[in-house]
């Protein structure tokens, strides 16, 4: 069972603040990159609408669909992520745009994750 699975089946048990919780450690774990599973578990569903876990469900969401640039330009609607977190949303990130473009520039890279520095961008 992939630890994905076993986010999935202790999220259906879960609800509010447990739910929220159970996002974070699937967002902050090294093995999980592909989130739209536990975006379809109902219980996970009813956070968008809570007013206190909503930006949980916001992040999730960014994690399975979005990128970092809209991490960035949407900040207030996410809850605050660690630098593991934003790195491996920058990962994410990186994956999208190889979707849509057989070469990547290191100056459309660098520029799209906000890294000046061209070791560390490698």
């Amino acid at each position: 069972m992939s630890d994905l699975d076993q986010f999935c089946i202790l999220a259906k048990s879960q609800k509010g603040r447990a739910c929220a919780a159970l996002i974070q450690q699937a967002i902050g774990n090294k093995k999980i990159f592909v989130f739209g599973e536990l975006l379809n578990i109902p219980s996970v569903s009813l956070l968008k609408d809570d007013e206190e876990f909503y930006k949980h469900f916001n992040t999730l969401e960014l994690f399975a669909y979005g990128t970092y640039n809209d991490y960035i330009n949407n900040i207030d609607n996410y809850i605050d992520l660690n630098e593991i977190s934003i790195r491996k949303l920058k990962y994410l990130t990186i994956v999208t745009l190889a979707e849509t473009n057989k070469n990547i520039p290191y100056d459309q890279l660098s520029q799209i994750l906000q890294i000046t520095d061209q070791r560390q961008l490698e």
